[in-house]
């Protein structure tokens, strides 16, 4: 059962009688990360193309979590491209003002 859902996170509880392995409906991609019970786990592909994880028997919490170093980068690129836009606009309204008919 899931406890949480987000675009980058997914915890289930999951019960299991025997060792089985849980089957997640998400395309398969290594900036997943897995953790059973707090202890990182190796995420498998299933099914050719979700993902999967090994459970002993009993009861476990679940975690799947996405993290892609890239996004950080890519949102400082977006921030500096965004202040740079906003300095050019402000140059060109301040020669505008000076030179109204250019």
């Amino acid at each position: 059962m899931t406890v949480e859902r987000r675009p980058d996170l997914e915890v289930i509880d999951a019960s299991v009688s025997s060792p089985a392995l849980l089957v997640r409906s998400e395309t398969f991609d290594r900036r997943w990360n897995a953790d059973v019970d707090g202890n990182p786990v190796k995420i498998i592909p299933a099914d050719s193309a979700f993902q999967a994880v090994a459970l002993p028997a009993g009861r476990h919490r679940v975690t799947f979590q996405y993290r892609d170093p890239l996004i950080l980068w890519g949102m400082f690129v977006s921030l500096a491209t965004l202040f740079g836009c906003a300095v050019a606009l402000s140059r060109w309204r301040r020669v505008r003002r000076i030179f109204p008919n250019e």
